[in-house]
């Protein structure tokens, strides 16, 4: 199941970003969603570690990366005043 769930947004994004940015800044804005999602990809295992090991249990770690969601989407919806 997590194959599936990991490997569907493979041809899903590319599609997605096009569409919703346009064709005239493609290569760019894949280029950052690519790097974003290397290096989410890079850190989140890292702090899903370091967390476990100091408290033994995988509850703390979800937290964090919960935490680290919410951010994220009240970076990319913020409020309007």
């Amino acid at each position: 199941m997590a194959g599936i769930g990991f490997g569907g947004n493979i041809p899903f994004v590319p599609v997605f970003v096009l569409r919703m940015y346009g064709e005239k800044y493609f290569p760019t804005n894949y280029s950052v969603y690519y790097i974003n999602s290397v290096i989410s990809s890079l850190i989140g295992p890292a702090i899903t570690a370091a967390v476990y090991s100091r408290y033994n249990d995988y509850f703390p770690a979800f937290l964090v990366l919960l935490a680290f969601c919410c951010i994220g989407t009240m970076i990319k919806f913020p409020r309007n005043p």
